[in-house]
């Protein structure tokens, strides 16, 4: 019985895909963006897992209930937009659905369109970002400002996000760790068998 238990949970590992993460909460001091049209954040892919799950971005109580626009580019200003939304913010945690590969190991652009929220004349505060002492905490990226297709980048400061990564959906190439540790599952599955015994 233990034999069947430890292979199943051979097994199971073996099907586990790791995923890279960023993650930049526990850098963030309590500081909203306000007075710009637009917000951002530049990021790294990962150089072997490019596929982007999601992204959670957080908001100023401020921002809730408004619509903002959502976008991936190729470049800071202008260039190419490689995926774009519409989304209802909430306070707190907001997460975008992605869902796309991106080139592997190259810099994108993720950037909200505030449709003028942030305008002084508007007032209120819009995303929450980090600036730790001018240090970078993602030494990946920098924040961006302003509105969409005229930001402005600001090394030293980030947006407060989390980036989730995977090889992409449902891989079907196992990773050659993987394939071990199927082959010690099955192994230990076909020994903990009961066997026949003879005369």
């Amino acid at each position: 019985m233990k034999n069947t238990a430890l292979s199943l949970l051979i097994c199971g590992l073996a099907s586990e895909v790791n995923a890279a993460t960023i993650d930049t909460n526990p850098y963030w001091t309590g500081s909203d963006t306000g007075g710009f049209y637009g917000s951002g954040q530049s990021l790294s892919v990962d150089a072997v897992e490019s596929y982007i799950v999601d992204l959670t971005f957080y908001f100023s109580p401020d921002s809730n209930g408004r619509t903002f626009d959502f976008f991936i580019r190729d470049q800071l200003n202008g260039g190419q937009i490689l995926f774009q939304a519409a989304t209802t913010i909430l306070t707190g945690a907001n997460t975008i659905q992605v869902g796309e590969f991106f080139t592997p190991g190259s810099m994108i652009f993720v950037q909200f369109d505030y449709r003028g929220f942030g305008v002084p004349s508007y007032g209120g505060q819009s995303t929450h970002y980090i600036q730790t002492s001018g240090v970078d905490p993602y030494t990946g990226g920098y924040g961006t400002f302003g509105a969409v297709g005229s930001q402005q980048a600001i090394t030293s400061v980030d947006l407060r996000f989390i980036a989730n990564f995977s090889t992409g959906p449902l891989s079907t190439v196992p990773l050659p760790g993987s394939l071990g540790l199927l082959a010690a599952g099955l192994a230990a599955i076909a020994l903990a068998r009961p066997r026949n015994q003879c005369g």
